[in-house]
């Protein structure tokens, strides 16, 4: 194992830690909170973008991993929102009662 490859799997792993413990939240309380779709759905949208460029214009398999790890975790993201749409608004009534 070589720097240069401890330093390109990085990025994998801080992309990871970035979203992995939003998603792992979202799944344990059933609900998204105040997320925005607009943002993740962009976010999503962009980062499938990343993978079509990526593939285009590198032949480097980690940054390809590292693109389409932030991918799938926008995109579940997404789909927590849009499955826990109104989960998110019952928790906080109930809260406040």
């Amino acid at each position: 194992i070589t720097c240069e490859e401890v330093a390109g799997t990085l990025p994998i792993l801080l992309s990871l830690g970035s979203r992995l413990p939003q998603i792992v939240q979202n799944i344990q309380q059933g609900h998204t909170g105040q997320l925005a779709f607009a943002t993740y759905f962009l976010n999503t949208l962009g980062g499938a973008a990343r993978v079509f460029t990526t593939m285009q214009e590198l032949n480097d398999p980690l940054t390809l991993a590292a693109v389409i790890a932030a991918l799938t975790q926008n995109a579940a993201i997404v789909m927590q929102i849009i499955l826990y749409s109104g989960k998110a608004q019952a928790a906080t009534k109930a809260k406040a009662l």
